[in-house]
């Protein structure tokens, strides 16, 4: 393997483990980790590159003791950098490059393997780790199964015995004990309690809470909103600045209209209410306990503990009057 031309600066701190690398790209300590396997690899595939450093905090000693590298200290515009020549590592925006893209690809995925390896011995199971996409400050806990082409990021932190299927996105979000996220789902910001099932292609965005063996079924999305304990909406709905009680069950096709083109609305539903398929609430309206509302209705009206609504047109039907639609 011949090494690279390509100059690649990256940031240096001084990490329990040695040298360590921050992400600037975006904007977070993504790459917070010990590059000790970087060197490693280096070592073993013999590539030889110029190490450049600024100042004397223990950096150079480090790198010419534990990898016989012989770095050189140079002022790079004043901060604490590395400058390295060789297929390694990107991490300035301003080195930016085709090359050095390749390069921070490699980085990620050497640090990648590391991250996954420390989960594997806390008793997380991959079905294809080297598909699997986790920053290091994400927690997840023992006997939970992640599936591959995931990504899981930020302040994440996953319980025990949660599954997390193919495709799915996770950022700065608690998932709790017993979950499963089903195949291409995208939770931002959010809490989901125990027992509960998000997805297929769900999409819970920021602020909002699910409840304990809740059901949040394919094309759902929920934004900043509370569904207490075993509610349950299966298909194709939106819920927005809501709140809805336990044991609820949503039909098909619902809708929270929230937004009147200036402000937003609340819409509350109560416990162990029913709304049929194709209805719409108008915020801000609420619902209460125990109530009933038939498929096709638009609530624009509050309705009390028990009650019953239905507002769809009559249905006319006219015999033999087909021919004159159909060609």
């Amino acid at each position: 393997m011949e090494n690279k031309s390509v100059e690649i600066v990256i940031i240096a701190q001084q990490l329990k483990g040695g040298l360590g690398l921050l992400d600037s790209l975006w904007g977070r300590p993504l790459l917070d980790y010990p590059l000790l396997g970087v060197f490693d690899f280096l070592k073993a595939q013999n590539l030889k590159g110029q190490f450049y450093l600024v100042g004397d905090n223990g950096v150079q000693k480090y790198l010419a003791e534990k990898y016989q590298i012989d770095a050189q200290i140079i002022p790079v515009k004043g901060q604490q950098t590395i400058t390295i020549s060789l297929d390694t590592v990107l991490l300035t925006s301003e080195q930016l490059d085709a090359s050095s893209t390749f390069d921070f690809e490699y980085v990620q995925k050497v640090i990648g393997n590391r991250i996954r390896q420390k989960l594997k011995d806390q008793g997380v199971r991959f079905i294809d780790a080297r598909h699997t996409y986790i920053d290091s400050t994400v927690e997840i806990s023992f006997g939970s199964v992640i599936y591959p082409n995931c990504y899981l990021r930020g302040s994440t932190k996953i319980g025990k015995n949660t599954v997390i299927e193919p495709g799915v996105i996770i950022d700065d979000s608690i998932i709790e004990n017993e979950v499963t996220i089903k195949a291409y789902s995208y939770i931002e910001k959010s809490h989901i309690k125990s027992k509960a099932s998000i997805g297929p292609f769900a999409r819970i965005r920021p602020s909002v809470e699910i409840g304990e063996e809740s059901k949040i079924g394919n094309f759902v999305e929920i934004k900043k909103s509370k569904l207490e304990n075993g509610v349950k909406i299966s298909h194709l709905s939106y819920v927005g600045d809501a709140f809805i009680g336990e044991e609820t069950n949503i039909g098909c096709g619902f809708i929270t209209c929230n937004y009147d083109g200036k402000n937003k609305h609340i819409t509350k539903i109560g416990k162990r209410t029913f709304v049929g398929s194709d209805s719409q609430t108008v915020a801000p309206v609420e619902i209460g306990d125990d109530c009933f509302v038939a498929s096709g209705t638009t609530v624009t009206h509050s309705m009390p503990d028990e009650s019953f609504a239905i507002s769809r047109g009559k249905q006319i039907t006219k015999e033999k009057m087909a021919k004159k639609f159909l060609k």
